[in-house]
């Protein structure tokens, strides 16, 4: 954001953005890339707050809602032996790590407009991003299967396992 151009955040946000701000109250030609600048330029909104807020509040309610499932599942053991609750667990141990790695640092940059963690913490939570992404998507899919072949028999879900599979390769 210290180009002077922040249309494009404006447009990607532009639906929470206050009606009344806009970023000719910055003078982004003197802003500079040290800490002490990168905090005085940031620029507290009402849309910005709205933002943060609003990304703090569906993290603590993630926070809750899957250590909860978690504890109840591991303090029952009823369901600590049944196959969906395995699916359960994983499923809100992503869920965890999509609120720990993805919108804690949603929250820095949007709060700041620019990346402040550095180059390595940049590509270690990509990373982190992208591993949390497709864990869920795939337990998501296993849940599928898993509830699939419990209504059906074992042949079946068989072939269609191997054709759902031959299906997904055409996409490659």
């Amino acid at each position: 954001m210290t180009d002077g151009n922040t249309s494009d955040v404006i447009a990607a946000w532009g639906f929470l953005v206050d009606a009344n701000w806009n970023d000719s109250s910055v003078n982004w030609s003197e802003t500079t890339t040290s800490a002490l600048t990168v905090l005085e330029a940031a620029v507290w909104t009402p849309g910005v707050v709205f933002r943060v807020a609003t990304i703090a509040v569906m993290m603590v309610v993630t926070l809750v809602g899957n250590v909860s499932l978690i504890a109840i599942i591991a303090s029952q053991g009823s369901l600590r032996r049944k196959r969906v609750s395995v699916f359960l667990v994983n499923l809100a141990v992503g869920d965890l790590m999509v609120c720990l790695v993805t919108m804690s640092t949603e929250i820095l940059f949007v709060a700041f407009g620019e990346w402040l963690l550095g180059a390595l913490a940049c590509k270690l939570i990509v990373y982190g991003q992208i591993v949390t992404l497709a864990s869920t998507t795939f337990l998501l899919t296993a849940m599928s299967i898993d509830r699939y072949q419990a209504g059906t028999s074992q042949r079946v879900s068989l072939y269609a396992f191997f054709a759902f599979f031959a299906f997904s390769l055409s996409f490659y």
